[in-house]
């Protein structure tokens, strides 16, 4: 139960934190505190929306309360941590999001021990014996395409950043996002089929294609690193979500 009810967590939180969110939004949280208490309004929405999906239950509104403010506790401290701290790197990024997920993963043990769990709305449950799906296989693999996709990429951007070789055009950046994006879709579909192997020949086609580029030493090792930050992010994630 947990692990549904954390991966319906988790699949919110990342349509809230990275696909409501854009790339300015996020740079003015770092100048404005009203564009973090903003951005926490917007967060919530997600977790709201999902009261029509769900069978509805008075205490849903006090899970959504403990979410938002919880991620508005985590954003405000990071606030004024990178503010008083210029160019500290992807250190504040990173350990942000691993107390958004552990605040996440303690309102899930909070949910199953209060109230008992989540149940589908009745009209879900309805397709649900209709189409003869496993409802907690949908949203993990639903969670695990939106986490391979932008969430991924500003990860992966975020830890490379002092790694990235001068003339890296925002351009060639954005090709290189996309790529990097079909390339963990293609990864997880694999694994979820059980081709393991074939990984080893999408990673090849890549290397293939930037044969020329990684003559330049610097660039092989960005590249490297990114392609391997890509593959850990996938397994991980398929681990977490997925694996039996």
């Amino acid at each position: 139960m947990f692990r549904s009810i954390f991966s319906v967590y988790l699949l919110l939180h990342l349509i809230g934190d990275y696909y409501l969110q854009s790339d300015k939004d996020s740079q003015r949280k770092e100048i404005k505190y009203s564009a973090v208490f903003s951005h926490s309004i917007i967060y919530a929405i997600p977790f709201f929306i999902l009261v029509v999906f769900i069978d509805w239950q008075n205490e849903w509104l006090i899970q959504v309360g403990m979410l938002s403010i919880s991620h508005l506790c985590i954003d405000t401290i990071k606030h004024f941590v990178v503010k008083k701290l210029r160019n500290v790197g992807a250190l504040p990024y990173l350990i942000d999001q691993a107390f958004h997920i552990f605040s996440l993963m303690c309102i899930a043990l909070i949910t199953i021990r209060w109230m008992h769990g989540i149940e589908a709305a009745l009209w879900v449950q309805t397709i649900i014996n209709v189409t003869n799906t496993k409802y907690i296989h949908t949203i993990a693999w639903a969670c695990m395409l939106l986490l391979v996709g932008k969430p991924a990429n500003i990860t992966i951007r975020q830890i490379l950043r002092i790694y990235k070789p001068a003339g890296d055009e925002e351009s060639k950046r954005k090709v290189g996002a996309l790529i990097g994006s079909l390339e963990r879709i293609i990864m997880m579909l694999l694994l979820g089929i059980g081709q393991y192997t074939a990984i080893a020949l999408v990673l090849t086609a890549k290397s293939i294609a930037r044969y020329d580029m990684l003559k330049d030493k610097q660039f092989a090792e960005y590249y490297l690193l990114g392609t391997l930050l890509s593959t850990l992010i996938v397994l991980s994630a398929f681990l977490v979500l997925l694996y039996p």
